[in-house]
């Protein structure tokens, strides 16, 4: 809260560090004040001891390459959370590929990032799955993708960045509109193309804190092609203007019929949060 550390914190930390057992199954390191920068050596050290107990790692912390390309290994690694991008490609290959091809994270489930460089850690899987890199992806795709940031605007570039994960099951777009005009700049074309590619959604967070600006370009036909594309969705949470509802229900309603869509199986939603 602005007031400098006491000087015996670091090597009192570092202290910790070291007596952490490899063993651990969660590791969860969340570090201020200066402190991320100066325990990142410790730390990417002790994640070089860890094993196949490791099974989520959620930090803030930049972490080396050589720690990367371990995580990138560990056969039983569920969650992965980080504001890190990934290492170059050129550094993963002299750390990580001596021979051949191996897997990027055989067994994750959950790839939680936070911030614009994370983003990236979308290019180096999609990467993986297309075979231009001595890596696979198994499964094809991720079945949970959290992205989280406070003012970037969440638009028609992000969207397309994940069509390519068609097995994802659960995406969350953690948009910081709390008290703050609105940053999602979804259209409804956006969250169509985002339903038709990813049928399998069971649950999608297009939002975040209470928005209160309205000025979002998403309508509730949105609804519509969530609840047609996505027949597995139970739960949304979605920013749609409601400035114009009315029009936009009869909008919705003429738009339905003339294609047909009025007819088709719905989803089972069974929470809604807009």
């Amino acid at each position: 809260m602005g007031r400098e550390l006491p000087e015996d914190v670091v090597p009192k930390m570092r202290s910790v560090i070291k007596a952490l057992l490899p063993s651990l199954q969660c590791l969860c390191i969340r570090l201020g004040g200066g402190l991320e920068a100066r325990l990142t050596e410790e730390i990417s050290a002790f994640i070089l001891r860890c094993g196949e107990s490791l099974r989520e790692l959620n930090t803030n912390l930049v972490l080396s390459t050589q720690a990367i390309v371990h995580l990138m290994k560990l056969p039983n690694l569920r969650v992965w959370n980080t504001k890190q991008g990934p290492p170059q490609v050129t550094d993963l290959i002299h750390h990580g590929v001596p021979n051949g091809v191996i897997s990027l994270f055989p067994s994750l489930d959950v790839l939680d990032i936070y911030g614009e460089a994370a983003l990236e850690w979308l290019s180096l899987f999609e990467a993986a799955n297309n075979g231009t890199l001595p890596w696979t992806m198994p499964g094809g795709s991720l079945p949970v993708l959290a992205y989280r940031h406070p003012t970037l605007p969440i638009d028609s570039p992000l969207v397309t960045r994940v069509l390519p994960f068609a097995g994802l099951t659960d995406v969350l777009f953690d948009m910081g509109c709390f008290m703050r005009p609105c940053v999602s700049k979804f259209t409804d074309q956006d969250v169509e193309r985002l339903a038709i590619a990813l049928p399998n959604l069971e649950a999608l967070t297009l939002g975040g804190w209470p928005c209160h600006g309205d000025t979002c370009p998403t309508t509730v036909r949105s609804l519509l092609f969530l609840s047609v594309h996505c027949t597995k969705l139970r739960h949304l949470n979605i920013h749609f203007r409601m400035a114009n509802l009315r029009a936009d229900m009869l909008d919705l309603l003429g738009y339905a019929y003339s294609q047909g869509l009025h007819s088709k199986p719905k989803c089972p939603l069974n929470a809604l949060v807009v």
